[in-house]
């Protein structure tokens, strides 16, 4: 009776340890995207703002993305990868606040930032959206980037796996 008990109880610890390891990574992984996602919008608004070409902003903005993403994503898994300590809940609940926290300033941003950066630079904005039209070639290029990164995404994964020793 007491041996099932235990076991009862490592289960458990091993099914919470579990979700907790799932939940933490896909915050950190929705985080990373939230995040190089806003700076890319952010940068994309910046280089709209000094007037720069249209096809430089929407590859440029892309890349900028693209970049910033390889960089942290090969910088966390590398930093996780060789973690010592479990995931504690504590790790869960800062990944969970890391996300709403950039959720937020993408909302804060798109709400009061791009009004007020079309109220004072509304010629900057028409010049851009005058010329960003018949780049739809270069619009189905930049379309494949979050591909690219998914295939990252795996590829770290499948060649990062510590193997198992029988």
């Amino acid at each position: 009776m007491l041996e099932e008990f235990e076991k009862e109880i490592n289960a458990s610890k091993d099914n919470f340890y579990l979700l907790n390891t799932i939940g933490t990574g896909l915050f950190l992984i929705y985080s990373l995207f939230e995040f190089c996602s806003f700076l890319k919008f952010v940068f994309q608004h910046f280089l709209i703002v000094i007037k720069i070409d249209a096809k430089t902003i929407l590859w440029s903005s892309e890349l900028v993305g693209f970049v910033l993403f390889f960089i942290l994503f090969s910088y966390l898994f590398n930093y996780f990868y060789d973690f010592k300590n479990k995931v504690s809940k504590k790790l869960l609940i800062s990944s969970v606040t890391t996300f709403l926290v950039i959720i937020m300033l993408q909302f804060l941003f798109s709400y009061f930032g791009v009004s007020y950066l079309y109220e004072n630079y509304s010629s900057a904005y028409d010049f851009y959206y005058d010329n960003v039209d018949g780049h739809y070639q270069l619009n189905i290029v930049i379309t494949l980037i979050p591909i690219l990164e998914y295939i990252i995404i795996a590829y770290f994964f499948i060649t990062k796996r510590k193997p198992k020793i029988n």
